[in-house]
């Protein structure tokens, strides 16, 4: 397993990528990135790519990575994070009221469930004295 340190901080505050053990997922995760971008070519309305429909689905793209490389359980929250705003905005874009009352669940639900994350990182850190995952000296 191929672990790249990034940052000149001392271990408990580095960055830490994990490059090898999760490329079998993520190629799966970028044939289907592409075949959405492909058929949104001809699919999307001209509105919706006004609104940044190609970025934010990049940003989704980008969250979904970061979320697999990522060896520290702090910045798979923060991965998480930007893969939901992405889909938050992407849900919200027809602005139908349909969409509307479902992204207002949707958020609500989000909310609850980060802060239960964020809350549990806190009692794991307090607990372990690590977030890098697995837990390594």
């Amino acid at each position: 397993m191929k672990v790249l340190e990034v940052g000149s901080s001392p271990a408990p505050l580095a960055l830490y990528w994990y490059l090898t053990c999760w490329v079998p997922i993520m190629v799966p995760a970028a044939i289907t990135g592409f075949a959405t971008a492909i058929y949104s070519l001809k699919t999307v309305r001209e509105r919706f790519e006004r609104f940044g429909y190609y970025p934010l689905l990049h940003l989704l793209l980008a969250g979904v990575n970061g979320a697999f490389l990522t060896g520290d359980i702090f910045n798979l929250y923060v991965w998480f994070e930007v893969l939901l705003v992405a889909s938050f905005a992407l849900l919200i874009q027809g602005g139908e009221r349909a969409q509307m009352e479902g992204a207002i669940k949707y958020v609500t639900l989000n909310l609850l469930s980060s802060a239960s994350f964020l809350t549990a990182i806190g009692l794991l850190y307090g607990m372990v004295g690590s977030l890098r995952w697995p837990i390594l000296p």
